[in-house]
Parts: C-alpha cells; sequence; structure tokens
C-alpha cells in the first residue's frame, strides 16, 4: 500500500481522498473477528470450509478469534434496501421489461415486494440517508 500511495493516484483520480500512507504500528497481539453468517446469507460449504481453515492458521499464529455477531443488521437492510431503489424499483422494473426480459424472482422479490422498497420524495431520501450515516456511526464507534 505505501508503494501505491506514494504514486499518489488522487492525482489522475479525482475520486480518490488524498491521503498519504501512514506508518502502522500493530498492537502486539492481534485479535481478529469473524463473521461466519450475518443472519441472512450464509457462505456455501466450500467458503465457510476456506474460512475454518484461515481461522485455524490464524489461531495457530497466536492471534485471537472472535465470533463477530452483528448488531443492528436488519434496521441497516430496512434503511439501506428503501435507499437502492428510492424510485420504488419502477426505473428497474420497466427497463427489464422493455427489453423483453421477465422480472426473476429475486428481482421481483427485493423491488415489488420488499415493503421498505416505494417511491420517496426527496426529503424522505435525505432522511433515510441521514438516518443511515448516523446509525452507521453509532456502530462503527462500538
Amino acid at each position: 500500500m505505501e508503494t501505491y500511495l506514494n504514486t499518489e493516484p488522487w492525482i489522475k483520480e479525482d475520486y480518490l481522498l488524498p491521503i498519504p500512507w501512514r506508518q502502522v504500528t500493530l498492537p502486539p497481539k492481534l485479535k481478529i473477528a469473524i463473521m461466519w453468517s450475518d443472519g441472512v446469507v450464509t457462505p456455501h460449504p466450500p467458503i465457510t470450509r476456506a474460512m475454518k481453515e484461515v481461522a485455524k492458521y490464524l489461531s495457530e499464529a497466536g492471534i485471537e478469534l472472535v465470533d463477530w455477531k452483528l448488531e443492528g443488521h436488519d434496521e441497516c437492510w430496512e434503511i439501506a434496501s428503501g435507499l437502492y431503489y428510492e424510485g420504488g424499483g419502477k426505473y428497474i422494473e420497466n427497463l427489464i421489461l422493455s427489453g423483453g426480459e421477465e422480472l426473476l424472482p429475486l428481482t421481483k422479490w427485493i423491488i415489488k415486494e420488499n415493503k421498505y422498497v416505494k417511491y420517496k420524495t426527496v426529503e424522505e431520501v435525505w432522511d433515510a440517508s441521514l438516518t443511515f450515516l448516523q446509525y452507521f456511526h453509532l456502530l462503527k464507534s462500538k
């Protein structure tokens, strides 16, 4: 990362923040959290097997492992899923249908059956965005 950041990529890529490399001092004992499932999606067995193998090697290397249990995931999902489709999913639906395609079950579920996906006014989008950012900040500071 130091080599990459020394090239100052933000000069050519204006969406990057100009944050130079900072030397990092690791604590004497590392602790890593592992999220085995978010309560909604569980990784496929080969992914879980690979995660267990990595966890075994990390543990053998003296790194402390903890299971990461999500807090507030449902509320974040409610807000975020509504923000993904601020227009109620109509644009996506019209785009798919105008191409002669049909709505696949998961697409139908997310834009037609998800009670958080609905048309929002600009003010509602601002409020939901602010709520999401505030909630994320609170979770991050724990």
